[in-house]
């Protein structure tokens, strides 16, 4: 754009080399000078115009100066400028009075190169002003021309000095030197027109973008409705004291803008009516300024032993300022707190930020300095602290693991706040107590055991029944438990079973005498025994008999009393029955047929009973003719089956509640 805008000025200038001012210097004297465009004096010049300076005449007319003309007075092939600057201002001056330089004045026109060619005198060099300057044409005004280097051979102005006044300032190589002329540099000037008249209407004026920024940004502005015909300026203007003074900012358009904004700021636009020096200020806008955001970490936590480093420094910072008074861009903490820090930007902005760090979830320690393991057990470690991260030295990384053997064990945890702790223990191998008891334990009703649990590294003994000896005596029925306990708590159990050897007992005896001419020959037989290990038999003749079925041959006919004793390691039972030996044919006894009578007999399958009164819980029992007992059972519905006995004879004897109520031969006929 600034290549733009310097070809374009060059192209006008050199269009207008040849062109005539509207307005000209009349001064009449024709001595040379070169400065401020050569290389033997100053390359910088004042000079005093009063209005009648110029023709036409100018008295009463007020002008927009948009044109200025340099009159060349040498012939020069090629020159170029740099910096080549117009200032044009008011002053109460008809004539300088001393050497010092006239301040306060416009600049109306500037460019860092220019070129000009061919240049013959008498041409009028022609510069556009950028802004047009509005001379009231009834003060004068000083012209400041100036420039900063040159090439080629520059050319001469024409300096004026007709009047003989000291109308000229910087007329010699030293621009600072006591040194005054008393010509003036011929010049001229072309105008615009000045429409305006009276208090121009005001602007509104709005935010081109938002009026809400991050520090250091721009913001921008336009202005609409207010009066724009010719001789209107605008004026934009800022306060960062909340309206109280004002300064002009930006340029004489409807748009403007203010660059890196580092407070809040009110801004307004002033029109103004050059012709009438009469002005309306727009209405205020008030700029929000945000602090360029940082962060110098979200909120976290800190661990025992541990450190954070905060940083500023990505962030270049002109100037730091923690809450401690530190200025460095990093700080190292170490305990929980709250942390801020100020920070100066290079343009100006200030950022702030706060950081809270509070003291982390530290993992407790959950494990004795040691264990003991009891062998062929398993032992529980469990790292304690619900909700964080382990790893334990197997590896593991559940809570709690089995250990099955002894060692040293180590776990690490870790909590949500990442605070890391590691725990150890040992565990040492600890033998169990060898436990034996026998399985059962069988005994007399009125004896006692000793049983005895003694076992080794066995410390403490905790039997079922309440006892806390190794060895306890036992003489109740049951099962009995014992848990043995070691120094180091490793226990084994053990139980036996007391029971208690039953006595022994039968049902009574049977005896049976022999037919015919042996019914002297009575066969003796045990009803039902059990749990018997000796018999003796008392067959009431003074005779006895150690057999389980014994035979005793009486040598008389008559009663007896036979008494049958049963044994075992318990004891001995004894049974004691009356017996008749009577003299008959059968050798048998014939029943009460008034009490009880069975039909028929000889029998075939099944044979009756016919009782002359009720027989309480009935029991048979068949024996053959060697006296052996071949078949028993309950009498149901008074009858006896007997269709699984072979033909023959045989004894049946049958008993209501352990009396015998009936003995008898049957015979069996198929």
């Amino acid at each position: 754009m600034n290549r733009l805008i310097l070809l374009c000025i060059f192209l006008l200038t050199a269009s207008g080399l040849h062109a005539l001012p509207t307005y000209q210097s009349i001064a009449t004297s024709t001595t040379a000078n070169v400065f401020p465009f050569s290389t033997t004096t100053s390359n910088k010049t004042q000079v005093i115009y009063s209005p009648s300076d110029f023709a036409p005449s100018l008295v009463g007319t007020p002008v927009n100066i948009n044109k200025f003309f340099i009159y060349v007075n040498s012939n020069a092939t090629s020159t170029t400028f740099t910096n080549l600057t117009i200032k044009i201002g008011p002053t109460a001056l008809s004539v300088f009075s001393s050497n010092v330089w006239a301040t306060g004045l416009t600049q109306v026109y500037t460019i860092p190169s220019i070129t000009f060619s061919n240049l013959v005198i008498g041409d009028w060099i022609e510069l556009t002003l950028p802004t047009p300057y509005y001379w009231d044409v009834s003060s004068n005004i000083v012209v400041e021309m100036s420039q900063t280097a040159y090439t080629g051979g520059g050319f001469y102005l024409l300096n004026e000095n007709g009047n003989g006044m000291k109308r000229l300032h910087g007329g010699v190589l030293n621009p600072n030197a006591t040194n005054w002329a008393t010509g003036q540099s011929k010049i001229g000037f072309s105008v615009i027109p000045i429409q305006c008249s009276g208090t121009p209407n005001a602007g509104v004026i709005s935010f081109a973008s938002s009026g809400t920024i991050t520090c250091g940004q721009n913001v921008s502005f336009t202005m609409s409705n207010a009066s724009a015909e010719p001789g209107i300026e605008y004026i934009w203007q800022q306060s960062a004291d909340n309206g109280m003074t004002w300064t002009d900012f930006g340029t004489n358009a409807t748009t403007a803008t203010l660059s890196a904004v580092n407070t809040p700021v009110k801004v307004r636009c002033v029109t103004l009516c050059t012709h009438s020096n009469l002005s309306s200020p727009s209405n205020v806008l008030s700029v929000t300024v945000n602090p360029v955001p940082i962060s110098i970490g979200n909120d976290t936590s800190i661990c025992e032993n541990a450190a954070i480093t905060l940083s500023a420094a990505s962030y270049n910072p002109l100037s730091v300022l923690w809450d401690d008074s530190s200025t460095a861009v990093n700080r190292t903490i170490n305990t929980a707190g709250s942390y801020y820090i100020r920070l100066t930007h290079p343009d100006g902005c200030v950022s702030r930020d706060t950081i809270q760090v509070r003291t982390g979830m530290e993992p407790v320690n959950p494990l004795a300095a040691s264990y003991n393991w009891c062998e062929a057990s398993v032992l529980e470690l469990s790292a304690g602290n619900p909700g964080m991260e382990y790893l334990w030295n197997t590896s593991a990384t559940t809570r709690t693991i089995n250990v099955t053997a002894g060692g040293n064990y180590a776990v690490t945890v870790t909590s949500a706040d990442r605070c890391s702790k590691q725990f150890t223990t040992t565990v040492t191998a600890r033998p169990k107590p060898v436990a034996d008891l026998p399985a059962t334990e069988v005994i007399c009703r009125e004896d006692s055991v000793l049983v005895d649990a003694t076992a080794l590294h066995g410390v403490q003994y905790d039997w079922s029944h309440g006892l806390h000896t190794p060895a306890v005596y036992l003489k109740h029925e049951g099962r009995y438990t014992v848990v043995i306990t070691t120094a180091y708590g490793c226990q084994d159990s053990a139980a036996t079973e007391l029971v208690f050897r039953p006595d022994a007992t039968t049902r009574g005896f049977s005896y049976i005498p022999g037919f015919f001419d042996q019914l002297k020959n009575v066969l003796f037989t045990p009803i039902s025994p059990e749990n018997v290990l000796t018999y003796h038999w008392d067959f009431g003749d003074g005779s006895s008999s150690d057999l389980r079925e014994a035979q005793h041959l009486y040598e008389d006919f008559g009663d007896y009393t036979v008494r049958l004793t049963v044994s075992n390691d318990c004891g001995a039972t004894v049974y004691t029955q009356p017996i008749s030996i009577p003299e008959s044919g059968t050798g048998i006894r014939e029943n009460d047929q008034d009490i009880l009578g069975i039909y028929p007999n000889p029998a075939n399958n099944m044979l009756y009973l016919k009782s002359a009164e009720i027989l309480p819980s009935p029991v048979f029992y068949i024996y053959g003719p060697d006296g052996r007992l071949l078949k028993t059972g309950a009498i149901a519905d008074n009858s006896i089956p007997v269709d699984d006995l072979n033909d023959g004879n045989y004894l049946l004897e049958v008993y209501s509640e352990q009396k015998n109520v009936y003995r008898g031969k049957l015979m069996i006929v198929k």
